[in-house]
């Protein structure tokens, strides 16, 4: 355990347990989504830093996206992830009001099963899944008379 960790594990405790003020409740600054990743990584960096590994994969994971001016949706692929998510959720979501002063934001979590098959663990599955991304790399394949 570090000095370090130390402060941050208050820096988390202080942000989750400080109650909005008046002011924060009310306020309604606008924010772009490269902002919000910016927070919402920084978190999941300072969980893992605090040991908090689960949690922070699944922040790391779940890539969030910004809809509209104030929800942040997010894909989850089963529900023993949104368990772990709901876990941290209220930290993350006070965290964020706080920091981009606005406090209309809100949280909505998709579970997607097809994100847990996006995984590629063979080299086949690899290999398909980078010809979905790029459908010019079956074209090279056949070129080159490769194989994988």
């Amino acid at each position: 355990m570090s000095l370090k960790s130390i402060s941050t594990k208050k820096e988390i405790l202080e942000i989750s347990s400080n109650k909005p003020s008046k002011e924060a409740l009310t306020s309604s600054d606008s924010f772009t989504e490269a902002e919000m990743k910016v927070i919402w990584y920084k978190f999941a960096t300072k969980l893992e830093e605090n040991g908090e590994k689960i949690e922070a994969a699944i922040l790391h994971l779940a890539d969030p996206k910004l809809e509209g001016d104030h929800t942040i949706l997010i894909e989850l692929p089963n529900e023993t992830s949104l368990r772990q998510f709901d876990s941290k959720k209220g930290v993350l979501l006070n965290l964020l009001k706080t920091k981009l002063n606005n406090s209309s934001i809100t949280i909505e979590v998709i579970i997607n099963e097809e994100v847990a098959k996006k995984n590629a663990y063979t080299d086949a599955d690899k290999y398909e899944r980078l010809k979905e991304i790029n459908p010019n790399l079956e074209l090279l394949q056949q070129l080159f008379d490769l194989y994988y």
